[in-house]
């Protein structure tokens, strides 16, 4: 497991997500750090340039987080792509099948969404504000030009 740190900017760790590989290997962990009634500071560690993990991502296309899950999931049942980590991982933890890009609904467009290629069923449901109203029409150009 990746130990992140337990502050950042002078803010406590309060929550993390791991991203895994399709085999369920880590690629690096997602660290949202936040000071009651403050900005959160949602921070990415993964290997850059060969390098232990450090604060950044240099990956280009960006993986998903819930690769793995993805991976072990059914090509004839629904997948959920969703913004952020926290809402995927609750979606998972009913034993659904979510998938969301790193950085929200301003990166979309760095993350790779090939691995949703050949599911039949793909529902996007985007935050109800205005960064989310912005996020899936983005969204559904791109996984519908991934040839699913």
């Amino acid at each position: 497991m990746i130990q992140l740190p337990k502050t950042y900017n002078n803010k406590p760790l309060l929550f993390a997500w791991t991203y895994n590989d399709a085999k369920g290997e880590a690629l690096g962990v997602v660290g949202r750090y936040q000071v009651e009634g403050s900005k959160k500071d949602v921070v990415p560690f993964f290997r850059r340039r060969g390098a232990d993990w450090t604060p950044g991502i240099d990956a280009n296309p960006r993986p998903l987080f819930g690769l793995d899950r993805l991976a072990a999931h059914d090509k004839a049942k629904a997948v959920f792509i969703v913004e952020g980590e926290p809402c995927a991982t609750a979606l998972q933890s009913i034993g659904l099948c979510a998938v969301t890009s790193l950085g929200g609904s301003q990166a979309a467009k760095k993350a790779d969404w090939t691995p949703l290629n050949g599911f039949g069923a793909v529902y996007i449901l985007p935050d109800n504000d205005e960064p989310g109203e912005r996020w899936w029409p983005c969204l559904l150009c791109l996984t519908l030009s991934a040839d699913r």
